[in-house]
């Protein structure tokens, strides 16, 4: 199929028209993995991936105890993406880093939220490129409530000139509302979504659902039960909406959720199921309340975790994470979600895009015919990067 999507304005590439063909991808014209940085540390760290308005990507990242970003060359086709020198932005010392996220807000411009480990520090910043290198401002503290490294949060758009964070503090799940002046970030309100969450180190997925409507879409667990809530803006007043439950695990597996909509506003969900595989579904949002349209279950006997999903052009969605636990495989899949029904295309765990266990992988759009993909290896102690690739051969 031929798409052309000349996207303009803040948090998504300027595009060229590119031939895609989702429908009938099988990861054969995958890219290879790119080396991005080296990180001594094995545990907690994570990477994660945004786009820029100049047509290219970055990434950060947390090496030993502090956080790096890198801008990502994608070209205006193929598959091989080109790493640039790592900056750092935030010097943490002994203090350490984990829970990291990024956004893009403005141009040459982005929010990124991170765990400071001691004190138990969440902190929001806005990174600028200067035109030379990149430039972090002054961290703003959302909270220094208990948290556990493992915990991760989600960080989404939510109408003009605000952003939204969710996140876990002494075990209470919380959506947070942030403005932004030049560099510096403001907490304006939050919202506790629950009390208490049973899950041992809680994940969230947080998703702009209607700019317009300022209207966002979040994931969260509760010990073995999984929640889909949608929460509405008005000015600073933040109202759910609408809360229902998506699945009641047997056991509790808190870091399988992913979540993404479409530009039609096709909601698009994974999880991880009672047997170790995943549930892939669609919801949709009637003004008034969520409900299912429809979902299909692939179960496997190898463990599938750390989700993550990202729409990419009409009503296909990539879904990517680790292939089992310990397994040196990330699995990448194609879903085609109507108001019908969810179709997986493919799923490829085949290739080696890291060597040795992995504990992070996060995709994000380039354009409609390409995903970046960056991850965690743990056995050499490195992140790359890959692109996935929907574009015709």
């Amino acid at each position: 199929m031929f798409k052309l999507n000349n996207i303009v304005g803040f948090g998504a590439n300027i595009e060229v028209t590119i031939a895609s063909d989702w429908a009938n991808w099988t990861g054969s014209n995958d890219g290879a993995r790119v080396l991005i940085d080296e990180d001594s540390n094995v545990e907690f760290s994570s990477a994660r991936t945004a786009s820029w308005d100049n047509g290219n990507m970055v990434v950060i990242h947390i090496v030993a105890t502090d956080l790096y970003m890198v801008e990502i060359a994608v070209g205006t086709s193929g598959t091989t993406p080109v790493p640039g020198t790592p900056v750092k932005i935030i010097t943490a010392g002994d203090d350490g880093i984990n829970c990291i996220s990024i956004k893009q807000i403005g141009d040459d411009k982005w929010l990124i939220y991170y765990n400071q480990n001691t004190g138990d520090l969440l902190n929001v910043v806005v990174v600028e490129h200067n035109g030379s290198t990149f430039v972090a401002g002054t961290p703003v503290l959302i909270s220094n409530e208990s948290r556990l490294p493992q915990d991760e949060t989600a960080i989404s758009a939510w109408g003009s000139g605000y952003w939204g964070i969710a996140y876990r503090g002494d075990f209470d799940v919380y959506l947070a509302l942030v403005s932004v002046s030049g560099t510096t970030p403001t907490v304006e309100s939050t919202v506790k979504l629950l009390d208490e969450t049973s899950s041992e180190a809680p994940h969230f997925d947080l998703v702009e659902y209607s700019a317009d409507n300022n209207e966002v879409v979040m994931l969260y667990p509760d010990g073995d039960l999984i929640y889909m809530v949608l929460v509405s803006r008005s000015g600073t007043t933040l109202t759910v909406e609408s809360t229902i439950e998506l699945y009641d695990n047997d056991t509790d597996i808190p870091d399988g959720l992913a979540l993404a909509v479409s530009d039609s506003n096709a909601i698009c969900f994974a999880h991880l199921d009672d047997n170790f595989g995943f549930t892939v579904g669609r919801a949709s949002y009637n003004g008034t309340s969520l409900s299912f349209v429809a979902n299909s279950i692939i179960s496997s006997g190898a463990y599938y975790d750390t989700l993550s999903m990202v729409w990419v052009v009409d009503d296909f969605f990539v879904l990517e994470g680790r292939d089992g636990f310990g397994s040196t495989n990330d699995f990448r899949a194609v879903y085609e979600c109507t108001t019908s029904a969810c179709t997986q295309i493919s799923l490829d765990s085949d290739t080696d895009f890291d060597t040795g266990y992995i504990n992070s992988t996060h995709v994000a759009r380039i354009d409609n015919a390409r995903v970046l993909h960056v991850s965690k290896s743990v056995a050499d102690k490195k992140y790359y990067c890959a692109i996935i690739s929907g574009e015709v051969a």
